[in-house]
């Protein structure tokens, strides 16, 4: 080092001071923020589209083989079910998905997406909260009848 940097010679002799190696040790070095952003949404949709599949592929056989509830329960139980299904596929759809196409908007430097397309994705991303409410109260029946009740329509 005091062969390649003559000024620095006064630090050689320091005991507080070190030179580390200016080269990464990790691999992947060359992944912008952006990149590795992208990767970590790509994979953990992955594994929650494949865990919740299982999930539900799961539900479904056991409300199937269960014997002990009458038809009328089981009906209900698949409604419900189906509801809590669509209930959990909100928040994907309208939040991983345009923060998904925001990064990958980004990372691609593609500068083709229309404004009107942008403005949409983030306009689904800033109504997640309402659109979930809603589907809430539109796909759980109770719900769906008590508000229909109140409004006077049933």
């Amino acid at each position: 080092m005091v062969e390649q940097f003559p000024r620095y010679a006064f630090a050689y002799e320091d005991p507080n001071f070190w030179v580390a190696e200016a080269s990464s040790i990790l691999p992947l070095t060359g992944l912008s923020i952006q990149t590795t952003g992208c990767i970590v949404i790509f994979l953990t949709l992955a594994e929650i589209i494949a865990g919740a599949t299982f999930v539900m592929w799961h539900s479904f056989y056991m409300l199937d083989t269960i014997l002990v509830m009458s038809d009328h329960t089981k009906t209900m139980h698949r409604k419900l079910l189906r509801a809590l299904f669509a209930q959990i596929a909100v928040p994907m759809i309208t939040v991983a998905i345009p923060w998904l196409h925001g990064a990958i908007v980004v990372v691609s430097r593609w500068d083709t997406t229309p404004q009107s397309i942008l403005n949409a994705t983030w306009a689904l991303d800033a109504f997640h909260a309402s659109i979930s409410s809603l589907s809430i109260l539109y796909l759980t029946e109770p719900y769906r009848r008590f508000l229909l009740q109140m409004a006077g329509r049933k």
